[in-house]
Parts: C-alpha cells; structure tokens; sequence
C-alpha cells in the first residue's frame, strides 16, 4: 500500500504490480483487512484507468477482489456508476466482459435499496436502444443474467418494464442478431412470469394482433406468439380459436395483395425503392412471420394441421409462389408438415376444388412446387422438401390409378410457365437450333406426352418430364448459367427414384417412357462434361437408370432408351431440315443468324481460355 501510495498514480509498472499483488492478497488471505481510507484512495486511483487498455487488467483484477470481498465505501458505488456506463459505451469487447462480471457480482451482492435497483434495472432498459450494437448485445447479454438468476419476486416486478423494452428491440432493430437475443430473452422472461403476469402479457400480445392499422405491431405479435405458445403448452389453447383467426386474416390479406399484384411482372425486391419497398417488406415479413408461428403451433397442435374449417390450405399453397424466398420456404414446409399429419389417400371425387387433398388442388400444388424449383434461390434442404412433398402427391395419384375413378377423363389446363418455357424461340437474337451445345429443341421432343388425357399420375410424370428436360435446354444454351441449375433436373431426377421405389413393375413400364426422354436429355448433353455440376447430376441419372433395368428387365429398358435416342435424332434431322428451308427463303436472317452464332461461339471460346489461363496461373502460384 505504501509504494501505491507513494507513486500517486497507477502508470508505473510498479505501482501495477503492487496493485496485483494487493488483489492477490485480498483473494488468498481473508483475514487481511484494509482500512477504510486505503480503499478510497485504491477506488480513486485505478477509476482513471479502466478504460487504458495497457493497464486496466490489474484495476479490474483488484475491483472484483474488492466486490468479492464485499468491502463496503461509498466510492464502490460511484466506481460501479461507471463500470455500467462502460459496459454499454466500450468498443472492446473484452472490457465489455470484465464489466458485466463486475456489475452483476455488485447489483447481486451489495446493499441496493429500492430506488437503486430501480435506477439500475432502468439503466439496462433504456440502453436496450443505444445507437452501437456492441452496446446493445452487451446489455443483453447482462439482462440475460439478469433474469435468470433474480429471485422471482424481483423479476416480477420488472417484468412489464423489460417486456415493453425488449419488444421494442424485436420490432424496430436493425441488428438481425440483436432481434435474435431479444426473442430468446423475451422466452426466457416468459418462463420466469407468474401465471397471472403471462395471462396480462398473451392478452396484450392479442390486442395487438387485431390492430390491422400497424402491419408492423401486427407482425410482432404474431412472432411474440410463436415465442411464447410453446411455453404456455396446452395451456395456450386458450387462446388458440384466436390466434388462427389473426393467422387467417392476415395470410389472406397479404394473398390477396399477392394476386392483385400478379397481372404486372414479378416484383424484384432487390430493385424496389421508396414507399413501395417498404410496404413489401412489411408485406413479406408479416407472411413469413404468420407461416413460421403457424408452424410452431401445427407442432404444439397437430390436430389444427386437419381443421380444414379453421385453417384454409388455399391462402398457404397461394404463399408459395410468393416473390420472396423466405415465405415460399415457410410455405413449403408447412405444406410438408400438412402432408405428414394426413395418411397418403386417393383424391376424392366428392370433395370441393379448394381441398387441399382434392385432386384439383392437388394438381395446382404440383405446379407450384414445380414452378419453385426455377427459382435462383432453391438449394439442396429447400429442393429436398420439395421432392418430399411432390413424393406425397406422386403417392395418392398412384393410388388413384387403383380406383373407379381412374378410367375417367382426365384433363388439364396447359400451365402457362411451362409452355413459356417450351417456346422459347429466341435468345438474345438467336434461334434455339442455333446456339452452341444446343440439343434438340424441347417443344419437338414433347410429341410423345399427353398432358391432357391420362391418368392424374401420367400427368404428374409427363409434366416432371418436360421440367427436366427445359431446364437441360437451358442450361446449354445459358450463356452465363444459374449457380444452382442442377436443382430443378437433380430433384426431378430424385422424385422419379423415389416413385420407382413405391411402384411395381407393370405400373412403372406404364410411365417409363416419360422417365427415359428425361434421364436421356441428361446423360446425352456430352458437351456440359466440363461443368462439374453435370457430373454430379449424370452420376444421379445413372444411378437411376440402373434402378429401373433392375425394376423392370434390362431387355425392356434398352428398347425403349433405344427409341428415345432414335426419336432424338429423327427431331435433330427434322430440325436441321426446316433450318435448311429457312435459309433458302430468308438468306438474309439466316445469314444473320450464323453470324451471331459464330460471335457467341467466340465469346465461349474466350471465356474457356480466360479459365484455363486463371487455372495455370494458381498453378504456377502454388508451385513458386
């Protein structure tokens, strides 16, 4: 104590080991005492030094001897004011830590009186919103302590004060992950409520549920809800009828606005500025929201997953052609949890068209899980949930092909997003026949399926088909690809495996002709070998190639693989044909168009060798 003393300050590296050996001593032998002037003047000089990096390890390491001691002056307090601020307004993340140990030893084991922990508990509300996110995150990481440790009286009686706060930082934080510990705080104060307090809070959460005005408090309350049902169990069944009914209205309110928008192009929600922007991201974020929590509660209830009356299947399958990825996911996997609850059945003849298990329904799902799989944002969990629920529908209409009902007339409307894919003639100027590494047109090669006649399943197989095989068209003559444009053949590819594992030999012969012009259009598109994308997908064709030979014979494979090729060269040969024909009556366009496909030609060439060259150089890099 005298070298502290001594020095007048705490800069020397000696007065910093004396102030280390002086926590050592108070740490290891508690029958040391220290007089109360002493302590003031340690109090006095290490408060200047919190905050200098270089030399704030020793004051911090004698301050959590001192708490720890519980040595009582009245300059603990004011030290401790300032520890608070610091743990909020520093920028390092470790003295951020020393403080918060510190603040929680001192407002757990010191003397606070009733006006003291109110300021302190207010301390952390108000900078729940301080402008830094450090700041933020690290109060609470400390409420986080906080409420788990308090006696239950205490929390209580700041439970409305921290709720109100913490609802704030959900709704209007930019912070993605200070949202993300606002909600596990918000479940955590939750669990810590009486019953009395819960009941008060779900029924403010209700009121703002219904204020149709505020999409944004509206929102909140839907996500609140999907917080704290599932700490309520079966006591938030209480307010279940409720809460479908504001996951109702609000889904089919953002539906409508969806369809009302659907005329115009589709929306790019990266490009949108302003107001509109704005109100879309309300829009998709009060979607995703709504899904999500009707997700959490079809778990807690799966009985609500079959109340047809309470929730409409319509407004969620509308969901998931929804612009925005995350509430076409949200959509899709609770359609999966849908098909989970519900055994796979035959669609019934008698049940209305807005049924989700009704065969008219059940075709419309098809087609948005099909158009889904176009999206630039399908990855592999996203394009595996659609497998699995197609595998569902692929399911009931076999065992449709079983029933009375099979041999009716089945007919369909051609779905415009696929025949838009079919007739794509032109390509930045350049006929389809024309381009690089184009294969036979995918329109000329559909002369086999019938999607208007049939079976709801050969349907469903044709219609895959012709996904599959567009989406090879595509990509050969893509000039720049899609980073994900295996994910729509792969998981078509996928689907057809997991019907020829459910199917017996005679009824897989019926639909393998739509299967083999697929998996042919695959395996043939030699000239996409350097793309390693395409080796993964043709080791997954030939993967199912051999499940089928073994499925139904390899003499019954062969013939009709071997009518696929053949029926491949005779489009090829046809093609070239009308080519020929168009030459001879518009040298000029053809003309055109063979310069245009020699410049593209170039371009790829170049781009090839610019890989190469970037290749040999890594190398070259590597190796030096």
């Amino acid at each position: 104590m005298s070298i502290i003393q001594r020095s007048g300050n705490t800069e020397s590296e000696v007065a910093q080991t004396a102030l280390k050996t002086m926590a050592s001593v108070l740490d290891g032998c508690p029958d040391a005492e220290v007089k109360e002037s002493d302590l003031t003047l340690l109090l006095s000089l290490i408060q200047s030094d919190l905050e200098e990096t270089g030399r704030q390890d020793a004051p911090f390491s004698l301050l959590r001897s001192i708490l720890t001691r519980k040595l009582l002056v009245p300059e603990v307090y004011d030290i401790m004011d300032r520890v608070a601020e610091m743990m909020v307004t520093n920028q390092s993340s470790k003295t951020q830590g020393f403080c918060r140990d510190l603040y929680y030893i001192f407002v757990t084991d010191y003397p606070q009186g009733r006006a003291r922990m109110k300021a302190n508990m207010e301390f952390l509300a108000r900078n729940l919103s301080y402008a830094h996110e450090s700041g933020r995150k690290s109060v609470m990481e400390m409420l986080n302590r906080v409420i788990e440790s308090f006696k239950q009286d205490l929390v209580a009686q700041y439970a409305n004060l921290y709720f109100l706060a913490l609802v704030m930082v959900l709704a209007n934080d930019e912070s993605s992950k200070c949202r993300e510990m606002a909600a596990n705080l918000l479940s955590t104060l939750f669990e810590r409520m009486d019953s009395e307090q819960r009941t008060s809070t779900m029924t403010i959460v209700q009121t703002w549920s219904n204020e149709e005005a505020k999409p944004q408090l509206r929102r909140v309350s839907i996500q609140l809800f999907g917080l704290l049902l599932p700490i309520l169990g079966q006591d938030g069944k209480t307010y279940l009828k409720e809460l479908l009914k504001s996951l109702m209205t609000v889904l089919q309110s953002v539906a409508s606005a969806f369809r009302a928008r659907q005329s115009d192009e589709d929306v790019d929600m990266a490009e949108l500025t302003g107001d509109r922007k704005e109100k879309l991201d309300e829009e998709w974020q009060l979607a995703h929201q709504g899904l999500s929590t009707l997700a959490k509660v079809a778990k807690l209830f799966p009985d609500t997953l079959t109340d047809f009356n309470r929730i409409p299947w319509t407004t969620v399958f509308s969901l998931m052609n929804y612009p925005h990825t995350w509430v076409r996911i949200a959509a899709t996997r609770l359609q999966g949890a849908f098909f989970a609850a519900v055994p796979v059945v035959a669609p019934k003849p008698d049940l209305s068209a807005d049924h989700p298990l009704s065969l008219a329904s059940m075709v419309e799902q098809v087609k948005l899980l099909c158009n889904q799989l176009r999206s630039e944002n399908v990855d592999a969990p996203f394009g595996l949930q659609i497998v699995k629920n197609l595998f569902y529908i692929g399911r009931c209409f076999y065992l449709h092909d079983g029933t009375k009902q099979a041999g009716a007339t089945f007919e369909i409307e051609d779905d415009l997003d696929m025949e838009e894919g079919e007739e794509g003639e032109e390509w930045n100027g350049v006929g389809n026949s024309d381009v690089e590494n184009a294969d036979d047109n995918p329109k000329q090669s559909f002369s086999t399926t019938k999607p208007r006649e049939g079976t709801p399943l050969g349907w469903m197989f044709s219609y895959l088909s012709r996904g599959a095989k567009i989406a090879m068209h595509e990509r050969q003559v893509a000039r720049e690809p899609k980073s994900n444009w295996t994910e729509r053949p792969a998981s078509i590819v996928r689907w057809f495996a997991a019907m020829v594992s459910q199917m017996d030999a005679s009824s897989i012969e019926k639909y393998l002709p739509h299967m083999i012009e697929a998996l042919h259009r695959i395996v043939s598109a030699t000239k996409l070998r350097d793309d390693s994308q395409y080796g993964e997908l043709k080791t997954l064709t030939l993967e199912l190639q051999q499940l089928l030979q073994e499925k139904v014979g390899g003499t019954k494979y062969s013939s009709l693989y071997s009518k696929a090729q053949e029926a491949a060269g005779l489009a090829k040969v046809e093609r070239k044909e009308k080519e020929t024909e168009k030459a001879i009556r518009d040298p000029a366009a053809f003309a055109k168009r063979r310069h245009q496909k020699e410049l593209v030609k170039r371009q790829g060439k170049k781009r090839k060798a610019a890989a190469a060259l970037k290749g040999r150089d890594r190398k070259k890099y590597r190796a030096w």
